[in-house]
């Protein structure tokens, strides 16, 4: 089953991402690799592009959800070197209402 972030409108989607390969051990991502995401809102076609780096060796994305609509968001990370291409699980951030105006 997929992860799931929980978070309310407002809170800032905060992720670190680490790739590992086929027998567990992390993948170092150097300055050989580069890094996109995006998510989309479930039972939409539109996607958001999400801003990532690399940093230490794995993928940090910082997201505000201030202008997003409440939800259930599908999300994944890609990440590139000139060997290939990772792509991670599909993961889930549930946005929640929040009561008091923003």
């Amino acid at each position: 089953m997929a992860d799931t972030i929980y978070l309310k409108r407002g809170q800032n989607l905060d992720i670190t991402a680490e790739f590992i390969d086929e027998d567990g051990v992390p993948i170092v991502l150097d300055g050989t690799y580069t890094a996109t995401s995006a998510m989309r809102l479930k039972g939409t076609c539109e996607s958001m592009l999400l801003t990532c780096t690399i940093v230490a060796g794995k993928v940090e994305i910082v997201q505000s959800t201030d202008d997003l609509i409440s939800g259930v968001y599908d999300i994944d990370i890609i990440v590139t070197n000139n060997a290939g291409r990772d792509i991670s699980d599909v993961f889930y951030l549930n946005l929640g209402k929040t009561i008091t105006p923003l």
